[in-house]
This record gives C-alpha cells, sequence and structure tokens, in this order.
C-alpha cells in the first residue's frame, strides 16, 4: 500500500511538472545531484545542502513558436527534389500543424533531381532566371501544402504558413486566395527577368499580392542553407 501511494504521488508530481530531482527533494530523500540538475523557474533561487550561498538555477532552453515549426519546415525540406531551391512548408492553426509541403514534380512523376523537369534541368542555360517558368513541372513546398490540405478537406484559412523561403509570385497568389493570414519566411526572394521593364513589372505586381498579406522574415540560422539555396550551393560548387 505505501508503494501504491508512492506511485500515485509521484505521478501527480510529473502532471504538474515536476522533474525527477524535485520528485526525489519533496520526497525527503535527496540526491547531492539533484540540487545542480533541478529546473525551476528563471530567478528563483534554490539552495542545496552542502550549499554556504544559494544557487541561481537556469531554466531549460525551450525553442519560441516560430523557431518550433521553422524547425518542423526545416525537417519537411529534407524530401524537397528540386534542382534549384529546396523548400519546405508548414501551415499551422490554431497552434497545430495541419498540413506540409516540399517542392518537386507531381507525385508519380520521374522526379526532377533524376532529370523530370525540363525547366530545372535548363541545357545549355537555355532558360536564364526568371524565365521559363511556364515550363517547369515541379509544385512548390508552399503550393503542396495548400492542396494537400485541400485534398483531405482541412481548411487553411486564418491559418500561419511557415516557409524556408519566401513564397514566389505564383505561390503568393494562391497564399492570398486561400485567405492564409499570415506567411513567416526564412530566405528571400524576387522576382527577376532579364528584360528590364518585365523585370521592373514583375516587382512592381509582387509588391502588390505581398501587399495583401502579412508577411515577415524570420533571423534563424539555416544550418543546410548551402544545400537547401541554389545560389549559397553554386557558389561553393
Amino acid at each position: 500500500m505505501v508503494m501504491l501511494r508512492e506511485a500515485f504521488r509521484r505521478a501527480a508530481w510529473r502532471l504538474n511538472g515536476m522533474s525527477g530531482a524535485e520528485q526525489s527533494i519533496r520526497a525527503g530523500s535527496p540526491r547531492s545531484s539533484d540540487w545542480a540538475s533541478i529546473r525551476v523557474l528563471s530567478g528563483h533561487r534554490e539552495e542545496g545542502p552542502e550549499d554556504s550561498q544559494p544557487r541561481t538555477v537556469m531554466t531549460e532552453m525551450l525553442p519560441d513558436t516560430d523557431t518550433y515549426y521553422m524547425g518542423i519546415a526545416f525537417a519537411v525540406r529534407e524530401k524537397a527534389n528540386c534542382t534549384g531551391n529546396r523548400v519546405g512548408a508548414v501551415i499551422v492553426r490554431d497552434n497545430r500543424v495541419i498540413s506540409t509541403g516540399y517542392n518537386g514534380v507531381p507525385e508519380g512523376m520521374t522526379n526532377c533531381l533524376d532529370g523530370g523537369c525540363l525547366r530545372c534541368q535548363n541545357p545549355d542555360g537555355r532558360f536564364p532566371s526568371g524565365t521559363g517558368y511556364d515550363l517547369c513541372i515541379c509544385v512548390h513546398a508552399e503550393q503542396n501544402a495548400i492542396l494537400s490540405a485541400a485534398r483531405f478537406g482541412i481548411a487553411v484559412a486564418n491559418s500561419t504558413l511557415y516557409t524556408t523561403m519566401q513564397p514566389c509570385f505564383g505561390c503568393a497568389k494562391e497564399i492570398a486566395q486561400a485567405k492564409i493570414s499570415e506567411v513567416v519566411f526564412l530566405h528571400p526572394w524576387v522576382p527577376t527577368d532579364v528584360d528590364p521593364d518585365m523585370d521592373r513589372y514583375k516587382k512592381a505586381e509582387y509588391e502588390k499580392i505581398i501587399a495583401r498579406l502579412k508577411v515577415r522574415q524570420l533571423q534563424l540560422i539555416d544550418p543546410r542553407e548551402s544545400w537547401a539555396v541554389r545560389t549559397r550551393r553554386r557558389s561553393t560548387e
């Protein structure tokens, strides 16, 4: 019976967020290491039995919300199959992940990395930056996240989209039309064209779309930037 009561007591402590060290101290049987390992709120001071001075105990560092969801986008990005930028996207509503997406060709087709997309292969450099996108058969990460949600009947209105790269012209339009309320991105992207007039028009029209969205850039180190961002990858080759 004593052992059963003790088990219930420790279970209750776990539900209240107590660590193993806190439990042993409360139970009256602390180990010498418990005082050093216990986690309490910042600024709270715990004094161990062998301490002549109070000890300040640091809280465990947990990621903030943006870092947490961008970290999930990093993991999703690992599946990206494209010779260009590799992107991962996560849609979040009510603080829950409701859909994910990475860029690559439509399901069942030859992968981009296996030569499935002519635009991405860019033979003989015939497609300068900003051109030939009508030939690209890859589906972008943001598009895949939105389409996957639609496929399974999940509403994305009033959600937040985390993406490892700023949405392109087409994705920005689709995000706005899907009524996604906020976009958080990591790496910047701007439309370009070899023709100066067209370049100016693209940038101006893109800004019109972006102005309808709540968009912010997250300042975060990308451990796989040289692999994921095409311009960084080329500079290291």
